[in-house]
């Protein structure tokens, strides 16, 4: 796949789970992220490319007291491929993201 980048990837040290805002549907698990995208893991049916979703991030830590634990994406599949025989990965390419959504990446993020 051809690379074209334009914001540093940054892998999260936290789970970072994906639920669909409308179904409350688990979609998977960030498994890194930039200024422009998400990479989600999902042992869910492939992703329809093309296609914008409404998803919630939910922060899940040890000892995390609540506060800041989830936030808001809109983003448009880009690309899905089968990982593993049980995984699929998908990259999306932010439309929105709330603040909240932002903090709960920044937070979540190894640094």
């Amino acid at each position: 796949m051809d690379d074209r980048r334009n914001y540093v990837r940054k892998s999260v040290s936290s789970t970072v789970s994906v639920f669909d805002r409308k179904t409350n549907e688990y979609i998977g698990l960030v498994a890194d992220w930039s200024e422009d995208g998400l990479l989600v893991t999902s042992s869910v049916m492939p992703i329809a490319v093309g296609t914008v979703y409404q998803y919630m991030l939910l922060a899940q830590s040890p000892g995390d007291t609540g506060e800041g634990k989830r936030g808001n994406v809109d983003a448009e599949s880009v690309w899905c491929e089968r990982s593993s025989p049980s995984f699929y990965g998908t990259g999306y390419r932010l439309v929105n993201i709330s603040p909240e959504a932002r903090r709960v990446l920044e937070k979540c993020s190894n640094r």
